[in-house]
């Protein structure tokens, strides 16, 4: 289960209570939770992210996300694309599609 999407217990509707009050002052919930294990990402059999530091990124209203040192990332198959957005917990973000061969995963990546 998600902790900040749907019924979570920081989500928007918590099926349950937690013992202690947030009200952060963005209405948001921002959890970082580092990941022990091993997470490897594959696109066309080429291994595009192999990480033992990634984070595990719980956001109100979200489902949960892995965040990745760029050092864990081969960048060399990334490609920019002008795609951008903006959030107000995390600034502004870039975005890079994955290419492998003939395989594209568009905005796949962002920074």
């Amino acid at each position: 289960m998600p902790l900040t999407a749907s019924t979570g217990p920081l989500g928007p509707r918590p099926a349950g209570r937690l013992n202690v009050e947030l009200d952060p002052p963005t209405g948001s919930v921002i959890l970082w939770d580092p990941v022990p294990q091993r997470i490897r990402g594959f696109v066309g059999g080429e291994a595009v992210v192999d990480s033992d530091r990634a984070v595990l990124l719980h956001e109100g209203g979200h489902l949960p996300v892995y965040y990745f040192p760029v050092g864990d990332v081969r960048m060399d198959l990334l490609e920019p694309t002008s795609k951008s957005t903006h959030c107000p917990h995390k600034g502004d973000a870039s975005y890079w599609s994955i290419r492998v061969g003939d395989c594209v995963v568009e905005n796949a990546a962002w920074s």
